[in-house]
């Protein structure tokens, strides 16, 4: 089974990347495929552009930010998410990139 593993801490050596390394082990070890996503290594912009809000609800929406992203979520056939829960919720990060992602990409 191909699996994205996303991981949304800015620490490589947190609690959090303690379970994001034990969940890729053993993931492997039961011979999945695992995709690993660290939005802060790759850089991920969580931040959405003026011309990405104007098109947002329409028909056409300019997913030309999160085309990869995207593309990596569609591929996957399963999902985990490692993140530490902040103000009761998860990291902006992560939250920003997930209604980017599934707003438009056909996946729900």
């Amino acid at each position: 089974m191909r699996v994205l593993v996303v991981y949304a801490h800015p620490l490589s050596d947190s609690f959090a990347a303690a379970l994001r390394d034990a969940v890729v082990a053993r993931l492997r070890e039961s011979g999945h495929e695992v995709d690993h996503c660290d939005l802060y290594a790759e850089g991920f912009d969580p931040v959405l552009t003026a011309p990405e809000r104007r098109a947002y609800n329409t028909a056409t929406p300019d997913l030309t930010a999160v085309k990869a992203h995207v593309a990596r979520l569609r591929a996957a056939e399963a999902l985990v998410l490692c993140f530490p829960t902040w103000w009761y919720g998860m990291p902006a990060i992560l939250k920003n990139r997930d209604g980017r992602n599934w707003a438009h990409s056909k996946i729900h």
